[in-house]
């Protein structure tokens, strides 16, 4: 490494902190699902390891991979017995790294590409796929906020609801009609 790559680690030591643990945190998921694993000590199960290796695997890699930290979070949040199903950062995470790793890319690269074009069948596609993407962030904002019910989460909840109010009306018609049914009726149903 030359002398400018060794400043920049010794400046900012978190890449490279990511890219070591996520290799580590990725051979320990990989033995999981291969079944190599015959005992998840400390935890209580295979699916509590998996989430929890998924978890912080997607917080390692959120800033430098928010994508990879969108799947992640999404395997950690939907395993049956994650830890983290009540916990409103969890979903407020997921959404973030939802918007930044994949739907903003994707709406840039839609735009770019079919902005004030007729439409075809690459950008039904396309749209489709963005739709999807936009549910899942809806969906993660929206368990975020019916989970922040206590007084002291008051201003990170009124945050969330923001973000959340502006995405949902981005793709339902500038209109906030159902949000509040939605955000009372959300952690009922599975995640998308």
């Amino acid at each position: 490494m030359d002398r400018l790559g060794t400043v920049h680690h010794e400046m900012h030591p978190r890449p490279r902190v990511a890219i070591i643990g996520g290799v580590h945190i990725r051979q320990a998921i990989a033995l999981l699902e291969a079944g190599k694993v015959a005992k998840p000590e400390p935890f209580k199960s295979m699916d509590i390891a998996r989430s929890f290796l998924n978890f912080a695997l997607a917080t390692l890699m959120k800033d430098e991979a928010p994508a990879e930290a969108a799947v992640a979070y999404a395997k950690a949040l939907k395993s049956p017995d994650n830890p983290y199903s009540k916990d409103p950062i969890a979903y407020h995470r997921l959404g973030i790294a939802i918007y930044k790793g994949q739907l903003a890319p994707l709406s840039n690269e839609y735009n770019e590409k079919f902005g004030g074009k007729q439409s075809s069948a690459e950008q039904t596609a396309m749209m489709y796929k963005l739709v999807k993407l936009s549910d899942q962030a809806i969906d993660a904002y929206a368990r975020a906020v019916a989970l922040m019910d206590k007084p002291e989460l008051k201003n990170a909840r009124a945050q969330d609801l923001a973000q959340l109010t502006t995405l949902y009306k981005a793709f339902h018609n500038n209109s906030d009609d159902g949000l509040n049914d939605l955000i009372a009726g959300v952690l009922s149903k599975p995640m998308p």
